[in-house]
């Protein structure tokens, strides 16, 4: 499991900057499909985010996104 903040994107979201939140998270998306099988994203400010497809499969919040993740995890 690897963990990964794209450091200053929820501060960028809070003061109403959503387009360089996004540019942000993305940035930190695709760095991080370099080294992982999957992602599975923690916040709903990240799910609504609009991206091409990183090569991995993504899996965002919500009851099936965490359902898919715990199926994945546990087997």
């Amino acid at each position: 499991i690897v963990t990964s903040v794209a450091e200053g994107a929820f501060d960028a979201l809070t003061s109403g900057d959503v387009k360089k939140h996004d540019e942000m998270v993305t940035e930190a998306l695709f760095k991080l499909a370099k080294e992982v099988d999957t992602i599975t994203f923690a916040q709903i400010s990240m799910s609504k985010l609009v991206h091409d497809d990183p090569g991995v499969p993504i899996y965002k919040i919500g009851t099936s996104g965490f359902e898919e993740a715990k199926r994945i995890l546990l087997g």
